[in-house]
């Protein structure tokens, strides 16, 4: 596995399809097993490529709660492109960012990470030939493409998972004639806003409010400066390429 790239491009994971064997369920409980994770240590990610004669896999876990909270406030894009460049013309937009999902309960705001998962049920598609534009879809309908992310309890981290039908993917169905073109994916999340104004966390002149003293070593920083420290205020991006894995007829 190597990490390349290019000049006005993203690094690029040079990564492999492995057959799969079975289809998989994102409705029920879905985990890879170990030895079938790769992981960069560049990107600091673990990651699965698979694919059968009808689907794609892709399995992601950032080694990173930053991202984890990146994906499921500010939301994340799965940008797939079957030219193996990095082209940002068909995208999944899932999880949805808060601004955009759909709301079950009027006043009513979730904020811990289990709850947060639980929230992310409808996704968005970008440029899907046979699909129509600015529709939400519950992530796991039948007949589109599903997407799913949880908590590893291990590690905590989030874990983010996608089955792409490859008739969705062209006007015509993929042909097994393409399968030794590269094909590039690329998993981008969106960023927190820096606030502006009164609001903006920053401390007001005069000393923190509520009769506490300014100044002294303890003073915890603005809230946007905590936003930078952890990478919150910049989007992640990591692209890989492979081909996909040719399996016995079926």
């Amino acid at each position: 596995m190597a990490v390349t790239g290019c000049r006005n491009s993203k690094a690029i994971i040079e990564a492999q399809s492995s057959w799969q064997s079975s289809k998989v369920d994102l409705s029920g409980q879905y985990n890879r097993e170990p030895d079938s994770l790769y992981y960069s240590d560049k990107q600091e990610l673990f990651y699965s490529i698979s694919n059968d004669s009808n689907y794609l896999y892709v399995t992601i876990e950032f080694n990173s709660a930053a991202i984890g909270q990146k994906m499921l406030v500010a939301g994340s894009t799965l940008w797939v492109d079957l030219e193996g460049k990095q082209m940002k013309s068909l995208g999944i937009q899932y999880p949805l960012a808060k601004n955009m999902e759909r709301r079950t309960g009027a006043g009513h705001s979730k904020e811990g990470l289990e709850d947060l998962v639980e929230e992310k049920t409808f996704l968005k598609l970008i440029n899907f030939p046979k699909i129509p534009e600015n529709e939400e879809y519950y992530h796991l309908a039948d007949g589109i493409v599903n997407a799913r992310v949880w908590e590893n309890p291990t590690t905590r981290n989030l874990i983010y998972a996608a089955i792409i039908p490859f008739e969705q993917l062209a006007a015509q169905p993929f042909k097994e004639e393409a399968a030794d073109e590269p094909i590039t994916i690329g998993l981008e999340t969106g960023a927190f806003r820096r606030p502006s104004g009164p609001g903006d966390g920053r401390t007001p002149p005069g000393g923190p409010p509520g009769g506490f003293p300014g100044g002294g070593n303890k003073q915890m920083p603005p809230p946007q400066d905590r936003r930078q420290e952890n990478g919150l205020d910049k989007a992640t991006e990591v692209w890989f390429q492979f081909t996909l894995k040719q399996g016995e007829a079926e």
